[in-house]
């Protein structure tokens, strides 16, 4: 059997192995709660992560601890792909933003959609604090992105807007918004949290966890000036450039074999730039919107 991991009072994870992307390989299904519990992201489509997960349940179960619903972050398969099991195993809802309801059509019923700010009220018991689970709508990776802040144990349930190892893709083609992403991350760090818990890796805590936030904006800001030096550096040598043109140009930092993932950050990134004003794209190919480069250029 698969004991729960406490990592705090009420709060408790199982890690299931689940198809995500490297350098993960399990999402963490969180456990939030005491007498009454609701469980995030039963993530795992393998039978024996499946059983793993209900038999730390049934352990829950045997203490007096019951399931009151599923929550699910967003609508990727290493989130949701256990929680229809999950559903009809224990018979409780499945929750989750509207957006996600609606990509999720025909995969998984979703019982009840949460709306920004609505609360789940959690009671105390069992050596677990009394919780109030506020609703953020979080978009930017996902469109119907939720997370969930108890003020009171300043816990933040993160989902996929960081990670506990490596960074977070934001994939245009699967309805990602990179200026989407860095607003909600600061909107996060802005809650101050004590305890972060991530959909994959270790879960930052005290300093660290608004530390973590802090980080992730700054990689992304980073990031996307590597993507604007790269544009102007093309630019001035050969013209517009194709995005697989700027790759490894802007990922030099990153294996080749992960190329396929930075890839779909990179379109990210140019989408935001485009949507800025400060590159344009002809075709398959940008360009920089920098006064003194067109001015030289004679491209205005």
């Amino acid at each position: 059997m698969r004991s729960p991991e406490k990592l705090a009072p009420g709060v408790q994870r199982v890690e299931l192995r689940s198809p995500t992307l490297p350098p993960a390989t399990h999402t963490s299904a969180w456990i939030l709660g005491g007498p009454e519990v609701i469980v995030v992201d039963p993530a795992s489509p393998w039978d024996d992560e499946k059983q793993a997960l209900d038999e730390a349940l049934d352990g829950l179960a045997a203490a007096g601890r019951r399931v009151r619903a599923i929550f699910l972050t967003h609508h990727h398969g290493d989130h949701f792909a256990g929680a229809m099991h999950l559903r009809e195993r224990l018979q409780v809802p499945i929750c989750a933003h509207a957006s996600t309801a609606a990509l999720l059509t025909g995969f998984v019923t979703v019982d009840r959609t949460i709306a920004e700010d609505e609360i789940e009220a959690l009671p105390a018991g069992g050596g677990a604090p009394a919780m109030e689970l506020r609703a953020l709508h979080t978009p930017g990776h996902a469109p119907g992105h939720l997370c969930w802040f108890d003020a009171g144990t300043r816990t933040l349930i993160a989902g996929d807007m960081i990670a506990g190892l490596g960074f977070i893709v934001i994939d245009p083609d699967d309805h990602g918004d990179m200026t989407q992403y860095l607003d909600s991350l600061r909107r996060l760090r802005a809650l101050e949290p004590a305890l972060l818990l991530p959909a994959h890796g270790p879960a930052p805590r005290d300093d660290a966890a608004p530390a973590k936030l802090d980080e992730y904006v700054t990689h992304r800001l980073g990031r996307e000036a590597k993507v604007e030096a790269a544009l102007q550096g093309a630019f001035a040598a050969r013209g517009p450039a194709t995005r697989g043109e700027l790759l490894p140009i802007v990922y030099a930092d990153v294996a080749p074999a992960l190329y396929f993932v930075a890839d779909r950050s990179l379109a990210a990134h140019l989408q935001r730039l485009v949507a800025l004003g400060r590159a344009r794209l002809d075709g398959d190919r940008y360009a920089p919107l920098c006064d003194e480069i067109l001015r030289e250029s004679g491209a205005r």
